[in-house]
């Protein structure tokens, strides 16, 4: 089997709405199950579509039809095959894009040479806090699929010195929102 994560997930959440697109890439139908976790939720997940797509064809997945609105979270897909998933977040004001990752289902399988288990360091090299209309947010997924992740966030200045840091647990294939404009001096 194959494992995939799309680490942010909307539904109406502050206007914003996510469409996933998955494509078979494999040379057989393949079964595909969406797991949806919302944020701060680390009892359960909620599977949304079990369903089977043929060798080369796109499904168009609306998260508002998956999940509750306001949700924000992340989403993590199992198959029989590869795929290739890309997620459009949409607002009235924006489009944004992001690419499926491959995750591990924590056994031993020859599609572990393309996974990745992700990093313990991330940089995030430009952000605005109420610059111009334009806010970040700083999205941390945890890929585990068994373990709670502690994670500490360092916000730096331009010359590298520590501003402040947050620290926070993630939820195992959770996922954990850092809003800048929620961050107290910076």
């Amino acid at each position: 089997g194959y494992a995939f994560y799309a680490p942010v997930v909307y539904s109406g959440f502050m206007g914003m709405n996510s469409t996933l697109y998955i494509q078979n890439s494999g040379d057989e139908c393949t079964s595909l199950e969406l797991w949806f976790k919302a944020q701060d939720d680390c009892l359960r997940a909620m599977v949304c579509e079990v369903m089977a797509l043929a060798p080369g064809y796109t499904a168009e997945i609306n998260a508002a039809g998956c999940v509750p609105p306001g949700f924000i979270g992340s989403v993590w897909l199992r198959s029989t095959q590869p795929l290739g998933i890309v997620v459009d977040q949409v607002s009235s004001g924006a489009l944004m894009s992001y690419t499926g990752r491959p995750g591990s289902l924590d056994y031993p399988s020859e599609y572990d040479k393309y996974y990745s288990g992700g990093s313990n360091v991330a940089y995030g090299p430009l952000m605005y806090r109420e610059y111009n209309g334009w806010d970040t947010r700083v999205h941390v997924q945890n890929m585990s699929g068994v373990k709670a992740a502690k994670v500490k966030v360092y916000f730096v200045d331009h010359k590298g010195g520590i501003i402040t840091t947050l620290v926070d647990w993630v939820c195992p294939r959770g996922e954990q929102t850092f809003f800048l404009p929620m961050v107290n001096n910076l």
